[in-house]
């Protein structure tokens, strides 16, 4: 074999083995601790403590949630040993991917509502995938916008919703003259169950913080 044959198979093992290491699983994007509080993560932690259970020794989801995290921090730390040598290289080509896919469906979301305050009396003006308050619709059904208030309803994410509500501050005062505040809340509530579904019964929810801005 030439040089030139040498120089090529060491370019393709090294590219071949960047491409491996870097398509191994990362859990580094899981390692926020105050999102694993969670309700939906909290009762995943639960179902599965309670699966694990009935094969071996008993599991609480608490006992769950520390294992996995120990867990998650050791994977985390040798990925990035792993990925050391080969950093250069993607940064030159340009092929990090930072997305993590979702693990799991989330069971307790937290949907969008806007109200403007009008005479003193609020007056809810937007719901998530509602057809009656739809106001500013065509900009909150933008694809990346439902990404964005979608984490905005986590409550590690709950600190940007000012910026939000500061963001649509304008829109509201052109098509609400009279009103004097906005303000954007989340209502979390549970997923409906099969039985629940099938029965018309809608669970409870309750509202949390989110953030307001005078209009005048």
């Amino acid at each position: 074999m030439t040089w030139r044959e040498h120089a090529l198979a060491v370019l393709v093992l090294f590219h071949a083995s960047a491409v491996a290491v870097s398509s191994l699983p990362s859990t580094r994007g899981l390692l926020y601790r105050p999102a694993w509080k969670a309700p939906s993560v909290q009762d995943e932690l639960a179902a599965w403590a309670e699966t694990l259970s009935a094969f071996g020794p008993a599991w609480t989801g608490p006992e769950l949630e520390d294992t996995l995290w120990d867990v998650a921090t050791t994977v985390a730390d040798v990925h990035e040993l792993l990925l050391a040598p080969f950093q250069p290289y993607y940064t030159y080509c340009g092929v990090r991917q930072s997305r993590q896919m979702f693990p799991a469906p989330e069971r307790h979301p937290a949907r969008l509502h806007a109200d403007v305050l009008e005479g003193g009396v609020w007056r809810n003006v937007y719901v998530g995938r509602s057809d009656t308050a739809d106001w500013n619709r065509s900009f909150f059904d933008q694809d990346r916008i439902r990404t964005m208030t979608y984490l905005y309803g986590w409550p590690h994410m709950r600190k940007l919703v000012p910026d939000l509500v500061t963001y649509l501050a304008p829109k509201a005062r052109e098509d609400f003259p009279e009103a004097t505040e906005l303000r954007v809340r989340f209502w979390r509530y549970r997923t409906a169950s099969p039985e629940e579904a099938a029965a018309g019964r809608i669970p409870e929810g309750a509202f949390e913080p989110g953030a307001s801005v005078r209009l005048r």
